[in-house]
């Protein structure tokens, strides 16, 4: 009586997780390579189109922060199960797949500012690039302690791009180097932007920049 009992929920089982699965396939998808990108940079978004929708449009649309209204940005089909396309987001923008019936779940994708740091000769330059200005923006000039942690050693405001520092290293050898601009609420639609780190030679004299 037991080994019944098992068996018929094993089957219950079986019958739900299939169900389940077939729930999932017969959805409208959408997904994104990577949920984070520096701006300039690509991702791909794809998906499938269950069988009940293949006989029509699906469109993909993108609404980024900001914008009132969506618009679109590819249209496939009909008679396709699976589509992709790369685009290159400007801002924290969400994504979706629609159809006139049926609309997917959204995936969004978040935008770092592109910050570059380079040095000409006794001056670190800071440049910051995005789909918005970021004139008045806080920018940091930032070292790597030896705890493995990002201290800021000077700090500006973007007035002009690029930003110039001018600083005073610790000690001898080597030290990384990188600039920093920090999210803020009151220009939105940006992550944290940071630049690759900047490997400079540090002699310890008072007036030199590494």
């Amino acid at each position: 009586m037991r080994a019944t009992s098992i068996l018929l929920l094993s089957a219950a089982f079986l019958l739900f997780a299939s169900g389940a699965g077939a729930q999932q396939e017969d959805k409208l998808t959408i997904n994104v390579s990577r949920p984070i990108v520096v701006y300039g940079q690509s991702v791909t978004l794809s998906g499938a189109v269950p069988d009940q929708l293949t006989s029509v449009v699906l469109t993909v649309v993108a609404e980024p922060l900001g914008v009132a209204m969506p618009r679109s940005i590819g249209a496939f089909g009909p008679n396709v199960t699976g589509w992709h396309t790369v685009v290159k987001p400007r801002i924290r923008t969400v994504f979706r797949a629609a159809t006139p019936t049926e609309t997917s779940p959204p995936v969004v994708v978040q935008v770092r500012p592109r910050v570059t740091l380079t040095r000409k000769r006794d001056v670190f330059e800071a440049k910051v690039v995005a789909g918005r200005p970021f004139v008045g923006r806080p920018v940091q000039l930032q070292m790597l302690s030896r705890l493995g942690r990002w201290k800021a050693v000077r700090r500006g405001v973007l007035r002009k791009n690029p930003i110039k520092f001018r600083t005073n290293l610790p000690a001898k050898g080597r030290v990384r180097l990188r600039a920093f601009v920090p999210a803020t609420r009151k220009q939105p639609g940006y992550l944290d932007g940071f630049s690759k780190p900047l490997v400079v030679a540090s002699a310890g004299r008072k007036s030199l920049l590494g």
